[in-house]
């Protein structure tokens, strides 16, 4: 490690960074919040035509509705840098939302078949508080909205990680393996 700094001071630069130009860092965090948004979307999108169903469900138009709204709300915010802040709360608020209620939906269905699906479930309620606060708090200044938005993601990252992990275990348990044909269906 001799000439090489250690990640964490990296981290201690990125928020002083921050603090000195707070400004930049909220036009860097718009274009993140784009950025996710649209990949977010587009991914959504792309797992509803991977799936192997032929059938045009109800969960199906779901998916897709929440693949075009994530993919719609990227792009406004990527094209319209100058929207104001209210519009970009509210579009992440909706987002939120919406991603929430999709997600607690899948984990209601999922309850049937794996134990563990409440961590789905928790990562949907999450959402869903994220989305509430925002829009019950629109007019929350740059340096907490960058707060709030950090201990989602995190919060939302962790839980996720711990599904991954609670999944991986039951498709051991169940001697399902993901590349197997009959998996996939």
């Amino acid at each position: 490690m001799v000439g090489r700094r250690p990640p964490w001071s990296r981290c201690g630069l990125s928020g002083i960074a921050a603090l000195g130009w707070p400004r930049r860092t909220f036009d860097i965090l718009i274009f993140l919040v784009g950025a996710l948004l649209l990949l977010d979307g587009a991914l959504a999108a792309l797992s509803v035509f991977r799936s192997r169903t032929g059938a045009r469900s109800l969960r199906f138009y779901l998916s897709v509705l929440e693949g075009v709204v994530g993919v719609a709300a990227g792009i406004a915010i990527l094209v319209l840098p100058e929207l104001s802040r209210l519009v970009l709360i509210y579009m992440a608020a909706g987002w939120a939302l919406i991603t929430g209620v999709l997600t607690l939906g899948v984990a209601r269905r999922l309850r049937r078949v794996v134990d563990g699906e409440w961590i789905l479930a928790a990562s949907g309620g999450l959402s869903v508080a994220f989305g509430v606060l925002l829009a019950l708090q629109p007019a929350i200044e740059a340096a907490t909205l960058m707060w709030m938005l950090g201990a989602y993601a995190l919060t939302f990252g962790v839980l996720l990680l711990a599904l991954g992990y609670r999944l991986r275990i039951w498709t051991a348990d169940t001697g399902l393996d993901s590349s197997e044909p009959e998996a996939r269906r």
